[in-house]
């Protein structure tokens, strides 16, 4: 059985922007008085959790009685601050031709990420590849949510699903479901565990596509 379908994580797979969220955090919390170190120790916690995590418990420490306020000031902040950057961030190499050469050989594509759905797929939208995307997930529902949504509405086989993604969680999600995985490591590696496919580029992904496919039809 040959690959039916491919996800994508967004951040660090598609578009450069690992270092644009992490920077933004940052660049908000620059005028509060010791926001700095606050950050610092709750993005170096265990579960860090999402934005809203993190500014939730940032606005408690900031400010107990008014952190309903700044919490809703910070994420406003961080999301025109992202939003601004993000749809000007440069794609990773070569991700747009290997996705419309999926769109062109009859392969369903998707993008699964962690953040916010409704705000991912208006930053999907507003760039080229957005027309060769069948459908875009997003939080609050986890990555193999995502996969085994599709697995039941387009009656797909875990064996014939490909998940790309730059993280330990994508890789973790892509394991517990039992489907394929190629890692992207731009800069720093994000994997506790090594994939067994990594790539720095998606011009380096043919060959490894190629033998997972042929892989599949061996296994018929």
């Amino acid at each position: 059985m040959r690959i039916k379908a491919v996800f994508f994580d967004f951040d660090g797979t598609i578009l450069d922007t690992n270092d644009i969220k992490l920077d933004t955090f940052y660049e908000v919390v620059k005028d509060i008085d010791n926001g700095k170190k606050y950050l610092n120790d709750l993005l170096n916690m265990p579960d860090t959790g999402d934005r809203f995590d993190i500014f939730k418990k940032l606005a408690k420490i900031i400010d107990f009685n008014n952190s309903s306020i700044i919490e809703r000031d910070l994420i406003s902040k961080y999301t025109l601050i992202t939003n601004q950057k993000i749809s000007i961030a440069r794609e990773v190499e070569g991700v747009s031709c290997f996705i419309k050469s999926l769109f062109h050989a009859g392969i369903l594509v998707f993008i699964s990420s962690a953040t916010p759905e409704l705000y991912l797929k208006n930053l999907v939208n507003i760039r080229n590849f957005s027309k060769y995307i069948c459908d875009v997930y997003g939080s609050p529902k986890e990555k193999e949510d995502h996969i085994r949504f599709i697995m039941k509405r387009k009656r797909i086989l875990p064996k014939e699903i490909l998940y790309i993604g730059d993280s330990q969680v994508d890789f973790d999600a892509a394991m517990t479901v039992g489907c394929e995985f190629i890692g992207v490591i731009l800069k720093n590696s994000r994997f506790k565990n090594k994939p067994k496919f990594t790539i720095n580029n998606f011009y380096q992904i043919d060959t490894i596509f190629e033998d997972i496919n042929l892989t599949k039809e061996d296994d018929k």
